[in-house]
């Protein structure tokens, strides 16, 4: 197996060495030119395969890519769609297995998104084309880890995704499931012995059986990379820890190099994390959803991920002053920037359009680039997670920073929270999960201050129009129980951070109950 590690390890030195040349020999390039070169190559070919589909003919796909400002009169004849609205004109008729709505042919995977725990999945067309597309941004990244000069023996180890059950539900016309299901049934036999856990195991759809089952498999298993969502695999990490009274993750497997994280802000679980190792781990962000892979951090010493401009998907961006038109609705009259358009540290609204038949589709993401040269960017949260009373305009980064400044301040470590505004009280109302109790008085005064500090909006309204927030303080295991309470344990599930009026209702309704 050394030996098997080193070929690896020099096939990725290669690999590696080609990817730098060709990215010298476009360093004296302005910014925008290779990107908005694949991006309107990926468009007028996005345009071309579908030309004849249903989708295709009602938008006037021919004539449009032999237009010569094609993206602007794609922009202006394609309406933007979110998915309640594609779903209705478009989805439902391929979910009843007709072929050449959306895409060429018949699509015949469909991926369950995992929503938060109060809200519903959503079935993603999953293409053909975009399996691929997911492959070789997979073997992109893997060549990408030379840059962590890393030994020859992490290269003979496993990955350990930490998802959502692998079994696909057969449909009348189609198979549904978790994106890790469809990517599984597609996978290379050279790559499935370095995936775990095993088929068997990852198909559990009890998240407690599939995580004694992970347990007992663990020290069999040489782990180098861990991928998930920072909760579950902490909860996995702790378990293994408890169960083989050990006090390092890196006792049992200990080549344990990479974090995988994507979907949450991780700062607020890489002290707890970090607790269980004998060594730092590289956390690496990723950007994959069951729409596309959108980038994932190319350098460790980046901080944020880089946009994937040539792997099946054109982007567009909506200025965040449009997120409230967007979240009531109306979808019409609003503009979108094309990737040379875009200006560093503003924020927009994703919306792509891809080879799995989606299009001009909102996601739901607000993002923020800090380099336009390079389109590194961060996610900054959902359009619809954030708080806003009276203008003050609370991001879910602004409220991810503000309880990790203060969980420093205080010496605490606050894992999972939620908020919610009250209009008749003028106040916002924070729910905070930790290990320990936490002086929730206090807690409220530093909060404030650090969004304060943050955030000039919220500033100014708690001067005029807004409270000072109240801060509940509770036992980690009440968000856990509530996800469980749901049907909304492990995979690739998350608690939102923002709860609307009926969720506020359902939290509180279970937090009386429990207590």
């Amino acid at each position: 197996m050394t030996i098997i590690g080193g070929l690896i390890k020099q096939g990725t030195k290669i690999g590696y060495t080609l990817s730098s040349l060709k990215n010298k020999r476009h360093e004296s390039k302005s910014y925008f030119v290779l990107p908005a070169a694949n991006q309107s190559k990926t468009l007028r070919e996005l345009l071309n395969h579908s030309k004849n589909t249903d989708f295709g003919k009602r938008y006037r796909f021919e004539a449009l890519s032999k237009s010569a400002d094609f993206i602007s009169e794609f922009q202006k004849e394609v309406p933007l769609y979110n998915y309640e609205k594609f779903k209705t004109h478009w989805l439902d008729e391929v979910f009843l297995g007709k072929p050449n709505v959306i895409y060429p042919g018949k699509i015949q995977h469909f991926a369950l998104t995992s929503g938060t725990s109060s809200g519903s999945s959503k079935k993603v067309p999953v293409t053909q084309e975009m399996i691929k597309q997911f492959q070789r941004t997979a073997v992109q990244q893997i060549i990408g880890l030379h840059e962590l000069q890393l030994p020859a023996k992490f290269y003979n180890t496993s990955l350990l995704s930490i998802g959502g059950s692998t079994a696909l539900t057969k449909q009348a016309q189609y198979f549904e499931g978790d994106l890790s299901g469809i990517l599984q049934k597609y996978r290379s036999k050279v790559f499935q012995p370095f995936h775990k856990p095993s088929p068997n195991i990852a198909a559990i759809s009890s998240w407690d059986d599939k995580l004694q089952a992970i347990v007992e498999k663990a020290p069999q298993w040489d782990i180098g990379v861990i991928a998930g969502v920072p909760s579950w695999v902490t909860m996995v990490i702790e378990r293994i820890l408890h169960h083989y009274k050990v006090k390092s993750i890196h006792e049992i497997w200990p080549n344990l190099e990479i974090y995988l994280h994507g979907g949450i802000f991780i700062d607020n679980y890489k002290e707890r994390i970090m607790q269980h190792c004998d060594r730092p781990l590289h956390f690496i962000n990723t950007y994959l959803t069951s729409e596309g892979y959108f980038g994932y951090q190319k350098f460790p010493v980046e901080k944020g991920m880089r946009l994937l401009t040539n792997h099946g998907v054109f982007y567009e961006f909506i200025p965040a002053k449009y997120v409230n038109q967007i979240n009531n609705g109306d979808l019409e009259n609003i503009p979108a920037l094309s990737v040379r358009e875009i200006q560093p540290n503003t924020s927009y609204a994703l919306v792509v359009t891809t080879c799995s038949g989606i299009w001009r589709y909102i996601m739901g993401d607000l993002i923020q680039f800090s380099d336009v040269d390079k389109l590194i960017f961060n996610i900054e949260g959902r359009i619809n997670h954030n708080l806003n009373l009276a203008g003050e305009h609370l991001s879910m980064e602004n409220m991810t920073t503000a309880i990790r400044r203060v969980s420093e301040k205080m010496q605490t470590n606050v894992e999972e929270f939620c908020a919610v505004g009250s209009k008749q009280l003028n106040r916002h109302y924070w729910y905070v999960g930790s290990q320990k109790r936490i002086d929730e008085a206090l807690f409220a005064v530093y909060l404030d201050e650090e969004l304060q500090l943050l955030n000039d909006d919220y500033k100014t309204m708690r001067a005029y129009l807004i409270k000072q927030p109240r801060v509940k303080s509770l036992p980690l295991e009440k968000f856990y129980a509530f996800m469980a309470l749901k049907g909304k344990l492990g995979g690739q599930n998350k608690f939102p951070r923002v709860l609307n009026q009926a969720q506020r209702k359902e939290w509180e309704t279970f937090l009386s109950y429990s207590d």
